[in-house]
């Protein structure tokens, strides 16, 4: 676990969830998808379920390599993230992919950069040379959060997400090299 004084003078906490945590994790999951059209999960998606989270809380739990971070303000969830492997094929076994969520009314901070800190520092830990991510071009602050880290851009889908009024988003592909 890790805590941090963030600008506001509140102490964050970052630490891997425990299955007592599944509950508000999915609470916390099923209300960030209103929040923002940059986020994959949305309004028309079925909404997590405690078995769901208790379930994906235990593969991290036994795994040396997936992870996931919750970050909380005064006991409550406001923040997560996780990484792990693209793939289990060897060749592949050196690359991880992650995704990050901080809820909007806690937007600007620092929660997403110190969550960033403590989920390079483990994808270090765990022998990945390399952590990839997608992000919606048109989400600037993002963006500008990766490039903050190291991450750089490697390309481009287009089309990437659709949204229910039938508009697309184009996803940017970022890396950052561990090694």
């Amino acid at each position: 676990m890790k805590e941090i004084k963030l600008k506001n003078g509140q102490t964050l906490t970052i630490a891997p969830p425990s299955i007592d945590d599944a509950k508000e994790l999915a609470c916390y999951v099923n209300s960030i998808r209103f929040e923002s059209k940059f986020i994959t999960y949305s309004e028309e998606d079925k909404p997590y379920t405690l078995a769901k989270e208790e379930e994906w809380i235990k593969s991290t739990l036994n795994s040396d390599r997936s992870f996931i971070f919750i970050a909380k303000l005064d006991g409550k969830i406001v923040g997560s993230a996780n990484f792990g492997p693209v793939s289990n094929k060897v060749r592949l076994t050196h690359r991880c992919e992650m995704g990050l969520s901080v809820s909007k009314q806690f937007w600007g901070l620092g929660i997403a950069s110190e969550i960033m800190k403590v989920l390079i520092e483990k994808a270090k830990e765990a022998r990945f040379e390399q952590i990839e991510l997608q992000v919606v071009e048109e989400n600037s602050a993002a963006r500008h959060l990766y490039k903050k880290f190291g991450f750089y851009e490697t390309g481009f889908i287009n089309h990437s997400m659709k949204y229910s009024d039938g508009s697309y988003a184009k996803s940017m592909l970022m890396q950052k090299d561990l090694i």
